[in-house]
């Protein structure tokens, strides 16, 4: 038996005329593993970047990637005739700088009731936005 947990925290604040700050940390925790394996340790991403164009369509961002240089790769496999726990080598911290351009911007009118499965009342979806994604992080 072994036990493995993983807690997160992650916001997107825009904070000024198109200036959007990310964060996310991830606190995972594994025990019962081979001694050298039970470890803990945190995750921390996080960027800045700049949303510009018309409705805020494209967004140029910088991001680091395992702020802390923790990142671990730990698995068990278990098999009828024995159990391995393994590490191996990951990618650890690194910068990247990305540009994102919003083809279409995907709203349904509100009048119009969304039909399909999963959509209730008024056009929303099980989850209360337009379409059953995720909510949209686009300035007004």
């Amino acid at each position: 038996n072994y036990f493995y947990h993983n807690a997160g925290l992650d916001f997107t604040w825009i904070i000024w005329k198109g200036l959007v700050f990310r964060n996310e940390l991830n606190q995972r925790l594994y025990r019962g593993l081979n001694e050298d394996l039970d470890d803990d340790y945190l995750l921390w991403n996080a960027s800045i970047g700049w949303k510009f164009l018309k409705n805020h369509s494209a967004e140029v961002s910088l991001a680091v990637y395992d702020i802390l240089d923790q990142n671990k790769s730990i698995s068990r496999n278990v098999t009828e005739t024995y159990i391995e726990d393994s590490s191996t080598e990951v990618l650890q911290r690194y910068f990247m700088l990305t540009f994102t351009y919003n083809l279409k911007n995907f709203v349904q009118d509100e009048s119009q009731p969304m039909e399909g499965p999963g959509f209730g009342p008024g056009g929303r979806s099980s989850f209360g936005h337009p379409g059953g994604g995720p909510p949209h992080d686009r300035m007004p």
